[in-house]
C-alpha cells in the first residue's frame, strides 16, 4: 500500500473516503486496495 499511494488511481479514490487504518483493518477494504493493481492492469 505503501507505494499505491503514489501512482494508483483506485487507492487515491479509497483513500479520500477512509483512513489508512480503516483500509488496513477492514477485510473489504484491505482486499480492495489489494486486488485494485489487478483490475486495473488487467492481469
Amino acid at each position: 500500500m505503501r507505494q499505491a499511494g503514489r501512482y494508483h488511481s483506485h487507492y487515491q479514490k479509497l483513500k479520500k473516503s477512509y483512513t489508512f487504518e480503516q483500509l488496513c483493518k477492514t477485510p473489504e477494504l484491505a482486499a480492495e486496495v489489494a486486488c485494485g493493481p489487478v483490475k486495473e492492469f488487467d492481469l
